[in-house]
């Protein structure tokens, strides 16, 4: 059975040994960082080279624990970025008409956009604080347009320095769920862990460096059971499901409480992003 994760921890965790990639797991307080470092893609490790920071937190709903997690992916955000910028593009993918679907939307709506008053001399250019501009292109359901020409278009006119793009991801572990976030230096497939491939945004295509930005946000219905049936010991019984019967093979779920999640992940990531691009606001 195929998996269908966007998380490369979740890929590569049973090849930890395997001489193409290296692995570092760090703690910070009760949040676990690991840290992915594929040298070589191969016929056995699926994820394209790179780096692949995941952090995986246990509560989002205390607003202690929040600023940490914030704390957690600024720090490693910085830790993707080897080039210095003055132009940043946020990029939130995702149809913000579907809960499960609209992190990047939500996150671009809470990031302080700057490039339209340097446009219109409202402000002059202050040193931590980068030109910076968001566009939510939608899904090519709505639009008819591939999603990373539509980005790929803006960055040949707004020449950006850097390019962080933000998705809802897919995960094989019911624990993952809202409570993962992955940063990677190698772009993103829209639509890729529900195998709905798209175009990527990437290096290759957009010329200019793209950070990623992923929530695990949904879970497959296969994966869900087999889950549920290792909790109580009885993974011997998966291979008898017969998930092509009951039409459930390319579903995905997604928790009742989704609507509190995505407000408390959003803000997260929104306010890490903010605080890397511009880190000089909260004195401006």
């Amino acid at each position: 059975m195929s998996s269908r994760t966007d998380i490369a921890y979740e890929e590569v965790i049973d090849l930890i040994d395997d001489k193409n990639i290296k692995h570092q797991k760090s703690l910070v307080d009760n949040i676990v960082v690991d840290h992915i470092k594929i040298i070589k893609q191969n016929k056995v490790i699926d994820k394209v080279k790179g780096d692949y920071i995941t952090i995986d937190v246990d509560d989002i709903s205390d607003y202690a624990s929040r600023d940490k997690i914030v704390e957690v992916v600024q720090d490693n955000l910085l830790k993707m970025i080897e080039n210095k910028f003055d132009k940043v593009l946020i990029v939130g993918l995702g149809n913000k008409f579907v809960t499960c679907d609209s992190l990047g939307p939500k996150v671009c709506e809470q990031i302080v956009v700057t490039n339209h008053l340097y446009d219109l001399n409202k402000l002059q250019q202050k040193k931590g604080m980068s030109k910076s501009a968001v566009v939510t292109p939608g899904v090519m359901g709505q639009t008819g347009i591939e999603t990373a020409v539509i980005v790929k278009s803006i960055c040949d006119v707004f020449k950006p320095d850097l390019v962080i793009a933000i998705d809802a991801l897919a995960t094989l572990s019911i624990s993952r769920v809202n409570r993962c976030i992955q940063l990677s230096n190698t772009g993103i497939q829209p639509g890729s862990g529900v195998k709905n491939h798209r175009g990527a945004i990437d290096f290759k295509t957009l010329k200019v460096p793209v950070i990623a930005i992923g929530v695990a946000t949904v879970v497959s219905i296969d994966h869900l059971v087999k889950d549920v049936l290792k909790i109580n010991h009885l993974e011997e019984y998966f291979e008898q499901i017969d998930f092509e019967k009951i039409n459930a093979h390319d579903m995905v779920v997604t928790p009742k409480g989704m609507d509190d999640d995505l407000v408390h992940l959003s803000n997260i990531i929104s306010l890490a992003i903010n605080k890397v691009i511009h880190p000089n606001l909260d004195s401006m």
